[in-house]
């Protein structure tokens, strides 16, 4: 059951159409966190399961004023493949079209974005291959800019919604998800400023985290543990991630989970 979850989250983190929430609208405007000036980054990530190893690589382009150009993906293995390409407008991210090829062959998505006269993200429309609108989001921001409701929509028909209640005092976000009568259908909540660092997690010279509980509120002692390797600028050149059990201050029962490695090229 675990490997089946593990590989049921992977190809959708992978391959499957993102979908827009209030927790990925708060981390809208933080996407890049490198440090100095990137243009390339090609990584390969090696994930360890029970019965395979699974091998995976990207390439991000950044600009020079270090805003994401285009993302791809593959595995050759697999046959999979992810393109997303970005173009800004007056310093902020203005579409995204996105180009898939998996098992049912390819797909095309383009999408837009809408900002308030005080620059905050207040609709996302997504059309298919033929210019025709499939989705759209609205959002509702508060005093901060961060969205206190989120509503989702299929053509014309209203099919879910968000809502955010915050606690800037302990920098968390509690959000609930309402299908289209309202009735509520999930809660969670999440960190409201991942740039903050949280009580819980343990940090490097770098400010990476190192070492974060599997459940912050629960009771067991598994701990994702992350190793790094550093270039001259100070951005992570390895990550290597093990799962592992805490006793007192000790790790044990260490299984490596997955390899990340980066080699990154600079403007000159």
């Amino acid at each position: 059951m675990r490997l089946l979850l593990c590989l049921s989250f992977l190809l959708l983190q992978f391959y499957a159409e993102a979908q827009q929430s209030i927790y990925s609208v708060l981390h809208f405007a933080h996407e890049t966190s490198n440090k100095g000036k990137v243009k390339l980054i090609e990584e390969s990530r090696t994930f360890y399961r029970i019965s395979r190893v699974i091998k995976e690589s990207r390439v991000l382009e950044y600009n020079e004023n270090q805003q994401l150009l285009v993302e791809k993906r593959y595995s050759k293995k697999e046959g999979k493949y992810l393109e997303v390409m970005f173009g800004y407008q007056n310093g902020r991210k203005a579409y995204r079209k996105r180009t898939a090829k998996s098992d049912d062959g390819f797909s095309t998505e383009f999408n837009s974005y809408r900002y308030s006269k005080e620059g905050h993200l207040i609709e996302m429309v997504y059309y298919d291959a033929d210019s025709v609108v499939t989705r759209q989001i609205t959002l509702n921001n508060n005093e901060n800019g961060h969205p206190i409701q989120l509503k989702k929509y299929r053509g014309e028909e209203l099919i879910g919604i968000e809502e955010a209640r915050y606690d800037y005092s302990n920098n968390r976000v509690y959000i609930k998800a309402l299908n289209e009568f309202g009735d509520v259908i999930s809660e969670v909540d999440y960190t409201v400023d991942q740039r903050l660092k949280n009580p819980e997690f343990t940090y490097d010279d770098h400010d990476n985290v190192v070492a974060f509980p599997r459940n912050v509120k629960g009771s067991d002692q598994m701990y994702t543990l992350r190793k790094y390797k550093y270039d001259d600028n100070g951005n992570w050149t390895t990550m290597t991630v093990y799962l592992a059990e805490k006793r007192g201050d000790k790790y044990i029962f260490m299984i490596k989970d997955s390899v990340f490695k980066r080699k990154i090229t600079y403007y000159k």
